[in-house]
């Protein structure tokens, strides 16, 4: 019970920090030059194994992590799997950011009900230099609006799933 509080208490904090109430303008990140990370992950509340998972995603590598909130009677160690992206992946990850970033920025920072009923939580996160956007959301659902972007954070992390 613990763990599900600290759960949402994060989602909390991720909604409530994650909130664009300034009437700033949404600049896209790609267009700044900064260093483009985009990383993406599941997680399910009530679940024995690895329960968490995430992946991070660079210009030159991919670092994918998998957790257990410790239930059962061993709890498992984190597993850290790291691999390179190609050029012409993250050519066309950083195309695809570019392309749906405004979309992306103008998105809840929480759709739907994630992880509610035990049915899992998916998010996309970009950062770009100082600026850094999480989108949450219910795990395996589909986001029109930024359909592309999912498609290949999805197929990326499938591969540490297999």
């Amino acid at each position: 019970m613990k763990t599900l509080a600290l759960f949402v208490s994060l989602l909390l904090t991720a909604a409530i920090t994650g909130c664009r109430d300034d009437g700033s303008q949404v600049t896209n990140p790609t267009a700044t030059g900064a260093k483009l990370i985009v990383r993406s992950g599941t997680s399910f509340g009530m679940c024995a194994g690895y329960c968490l998972r995430d992946l991070r995603i660079d210009s030159t590598d991919l670092l994918y992590t998998k957790r257990s909130w410790g239930r059962g009677s061993s709890p498992l160690p984190d597993s850290l799997l790291a691999d390179t992206i190609t050029p012409l992946r993250w050519a066309a990850l950083k195309e695809t950011v570019a392309a749906k970033y405004e979309a992306f920025s103008k998105l809840d920072t929480i759709i739907g009900c994630p992880d509610c009923a035990d049915g899992g939580a998916e998010w996309i996160e970009i950062e770009q230099g100082t600026t850094v956007r999480r989108v949450t959301f219910e795990y395996g659902k589909k986001i029109p609006e930024i359909k592309e972007l999912i498609a290949i954070v999805r197929e990326i992390r499938g591969k540490f799933e297999e």
